[in-house]
């Protein structure tokens, strides 16, 4: 879509814009030097009767040869302290220790959450206007 002029401008995962920008000669990206990249969150669903699966899944990507294997393919913000990057590309930009991502201005999502119901109803609206 870039390639044939219909795509300006937009918005991607920062961590992974700046591990394959060098890929792309027509490409660029923007961004604040010290940004906390991309962070996930998974977590079982209340209710679900698949809980022990989530729970295996979720150890399974916590753990540190999985992350390990999935930082050469993904250059995000792991969790598991043993785990070793493979790649050095993104050491400047994200952080590598607890000291370092205490100085990143996290989300604040309290807003978000008192406010749940409004922004719920306004892409509701947008959702029903949009067929």
């Amino acid at each position: 879509m870039f390639n044939n002029g219909i795509i300006d401008y937009a918005q991607w995962y920062y961590e992974q814009t700046a591990f394959d920008i060098g890929d792309y000669d027509e490409l660029s990206h923007t961004a604040p030097s010290r940004n906390s990249g991309f962070v996930n969150h998974w977590c079982p669903v209340r209710g679900t009767d698949k809980r022990r699966m989530a729970e295996d899944f979720l150890n399974f990507i916590m753990d540190a040869d999985t992350q390990t294997q999935w930082s050469k393919n993904s250059p995000t913000l792991f969790t598991n302290k043993n785990m070793e990057y493979a790649t050095d590309k993104l050491t400047e930009d994200l952080p590598t220790n607890s000291e370092e991502a205490a100085k990143i201005a996290w989300p604040d999502f309290s807003y978000v959450n008192s406010n749940f119901e409004m922004f719920s109803d306004r892409i509701s609206k947008m959702e029903a206007n949009s067929g």
